[in-house]
């Protein structure tokens, strides 16, 4: 049986693909996907963040720098600060409040509110909302404190009152 120059880099082409293989999982098994310690709930701060001011931004400058940029936007990579399942973990900026213990049906009909709700008293109108199809208002309380006030279109009332739950 002859080989032909054919045959031989077939042969060749086979071996370096079988080899390539090889290597590439022996590498990717080597090191761990998951530590001892994932899903990390977590994330401290590294940082003071008590120092930060806010940023005023130009409309008219970020108009100009997004025209003569082509408004493209950025492609940064992949997000930071989640865990190895692509989870958010708990920090100073953001709380997980679902999934992370088992909610009873009076909290899901609740929600995430923690107040017991406007000061009873006067309530002052101090703006209305400005777009969308059914009325809003903010108003403030008789404590002071601002609250937002929006109005379910007619037939879709979110309850009647909190239901009791047995």
């Amino acid at each position: 049986m002859r080989f032909t120059t054919s045959h031989r880099w077939a042969a060749a082409i086979l071996l370096l693909v079988a080899a390539a293989a090889v290597t590439s999982q022996s590498s990717s098994a080597a090191s761990p996907k998951f530590f001892d310690d994932d899903p990390i709930a977590v994330d401290r701060p590294t940082e003071n963040a008590a120092a930060v001011k806010p940023n005023d931004v130009g409309l008219f400058v970020d108009l100009a720098y997004n025209v003569i940029s082509g408004f493209a936007v950025p492609v940064r990579g992949r997000a930071r600060n989640v865990n190895t399942v692509d989870e958010v973990p708990d920090s100073p900026w953001f709380t997980n409040r679902i999934g992370t213990r088992a909610i009873t049906p009076r909290e899901m009909a609740i929600g995430p509110d923690t107040t017991a709700g406007p000061a009873a008293g006067v309530w002052t109108v101090t703006s209305s909302k400005s777009d969308g199809v059914t009325p809003g208002f903010t108003v403030r309380d008789a404590r002071g404190d601002r609250w937002f006030l929006k109005f379910d279109p007619p037939g879709y009332r979110r309850w009647p009152r909190v239901p009791r739950w047995r």
